[in-house]
């Protein structure tokens, strides 16, 4: 079954920004690449990469106990939120639909660092997510979780019941998402398939490569 969360504001502000680097034509030196690298578009001193073109940038990971800023374009402007991630576990619940399948639990924490507000059923503000295996694999979205296997870390999100604080606030949640029984990392990415951040919930994780698309 295909899953896709709306409201779930989060979109990386660490996915780089800016514009190419044009040379006056008349210019005959071989050009020199920059040291600029990828930067919070959410911060005043950010410098673009000189080619985003053609530079991919790693997708970050989001670990336990940790915060990011994030960015989320609404139909009302752009929302600028905190994300940090309270909890991973891989658990293995009776009932999966795919019994190939685990199930992770993702908790978290989102706080609304901005003005712009957003609501559960703005679909502009939907994530989704692919999982990579590490043999190479890729699947989009997965089969329906077990509902009630991660209530014990928080609400669990499903459908439009999803977290989504005014300007100031902040709220909590779970995601459940199911995963194939394989090695592998989740990448989390928003409505349009942008990569946000990935989650590394096993112990080769890791190694799994995930390269964001060229901006």
């Amino acid at each position: 079954m295909k899953k896709t969360i709306t409201a779930a504001a989060i979109v990386l502000a660490a996915a780089g920004c800016g514009s190419s680097d044009h040379r006056a034509a008349g210019n005959t030196k071989p050009s020199v690449a920059s040291s600029k690298t990828a930067c919070d578009p959410a911060g005043d001193s950010c410098m673009p990469p000189d080619h985003p073109s053609t530079s991919a940038i790693a997708v970050p990971v989001l670990e336990v106990g940790r915060s990011m800023p994030i960015q989320l374009p609404t139909s009302d402007g752009t929302a600028k939120l905190e994300m940090t991630a309270t909890a991973l576990t891989l658990r293995h619940p009776k009932g999966m639909d795919n019994p190939k399948d685990d199930q992770l639990c993702f908790a978290f924490k989102l706080k609304n660092t901005g003005s712009v507000a957003y609501k559960a059923n703005d679909m502009t503000a939907a994530i989704s997510w692919v999982w990579f295996g590490l043999d190479g694999q890729q699947m989009h979205n997965s089969d329906a979780a077990v509902t009630g296997a991660c209530e014990d870390l928080g609400k669990e999100n499903f459908g439009s019941d999803q977290a989504a604080p005014r300007p100031g606030k902040y709220a909590t949640g779970v995601y459940a998402i199911a995963v194939p029984k394989a090695p592998g990392a989740l990448e989390i990415t928003d409505f349009d398939g942008l990569p946000l951040f990935r989650l590394n919930y096993g112990p080769q994780s890791a190694q799994v490569p995930i390269v964001a698309r060229a901006q």
